[in-house]
């Protein structure tokens, strides 16, 4: 690696992922844009992820740093912290990139320098049973959060306008973070990094306040591919960490968007915030008698204040037990 400072700095945050990460790193190591480093953050693997990363670490192919598991975004944020690059990308260590992925990133970032946030395009594939579904929803979502709050430029480029927060507040981040560049200087003049109490769409929560001061760029070509494998299949498996991710985006969303928003983007955010907690009070409720229901009831009336928690209440009561 060289001395000086890379412009990009890719980030990999990995755990257990000993039989995809080194795909992930030949993918980088191929770009057609080569002056980056490669940050890999290791939360706590108990398999033989170094093993497989070392020949990489000893030939200087790559930054390896080690941590008790602490989740994604706790090694997401310390990568950015360690970095050296003008810009941050970040790469899942199951998931690998199309050759022309950065270069694709930073001239539009070059092209558009109002924006601190670019995404490339993205491709699902994978042997797990909800590829295919999870696939055909992200073009879905991709495709309606561009038609309602991106206007179409010229190779490719689509750049957001002022709808872009209202419709992130509405619908939920239909992008990726896997699939970014992000200038380094953003996250230290907010004071943004991924929230580390929250383990699941952690990087829907980062990219929602982010909205909040920059507009987005979406390249529209691959630069991603995105594994669905085993590990990975279905939403299942996150169990509690959905009901407590939910109950902790609520109070956050609220509270930094405390007396920020326009009346249709308030009109949005309690939609979310809704939908967020009838989750978190449904889930907690479930099989539970009176007393349960009626004091998760109270805090979503408490945090969500308005006709659509009245209605839940009143069906959650009236439930039989």
């Amino acid at each position: 690696m060289s001395s000086r400072c890379p412009l990009v700095s890719v980030i990999i945050p990995t755990y257990n992922s000993a039989q995809y990460i080194t795909e992930a790193i030949e993918s980088v190591l191929n770009q057609t844009f080569k002056d980056f480093e490669i940050i890999v953050v290791d939360d706590g693997s108990t398999d033989n992820t170094k093993d497989m990363l070392r020949s990489y670490i000893e030939k200087m192919k790559i930054y390896y740093f080690y941590q008790e598991n602490s989740g994604v975004s706790s090694a997401r944020n310390m990568g950015v912290r360690v970095s050296h690059g003008e810009y941050i990308s970040f790469l899942d260590s199951d998931d690998f990139w199309a050759a022309e992925h950065l270069q694709q990133l930073l001239n539009a970032m070059w092209k558009y320098p109002m924006c601190s946030i670019a995404f490339s395009a993205m491709e699902i594939f994978g042997d797990a049973k909800d590829a295919t579904e999870k696939s055909k929803a992200f073009e879905y979502s991709v495709s309606r959060c561009l038609g309602a709050a991106f206007d179409k430029k010229d190779n490719g480029i689509w750049l957001s306008n002022k709808n872009l927060l209202q419709d992130l507040l509405e619908r939920g981040l239909p992008f990726r973070c896997q699939a970014s560049l992000i200038k380094k200087d953003f996250f230290f003049k907010y004071n943004l990094f991924f929230d580390e109490d929250i383990t699941y769409t952690e990087d829907a929560q980062f990219m929602t306040i982010a909205a909040y001061y920059t507009p987005f760029i979406y390249i529209d070509k691959v630069g991603v591919f995105i594994r669905r494998h085993r590990g990975n299949d279905g939403d299942a498996r996150y169990g509690q960490k959905i009901i407590d991710s939910f109950d902790s985006r609520v109070i956050k969303l609220k509270r930094f968007f405390h007396a920020k928003l326009k009346n249709k983007e308030k009109k949005a955010l309690m939609k979310t915030l809704w939908s967020f907690q009838v989750s978190v009070m449904q889930a907690r409720s479930k099989d539970k008698g009176l007393f349960i229901k009626a004091g998760e009831s109270m805090k979503l009336f408490l945090r969500v204040p308005c006709y659509l928690s009245v209605k839940s209440i009143t069906k959650l009561l009236i439930m039989k037990n």
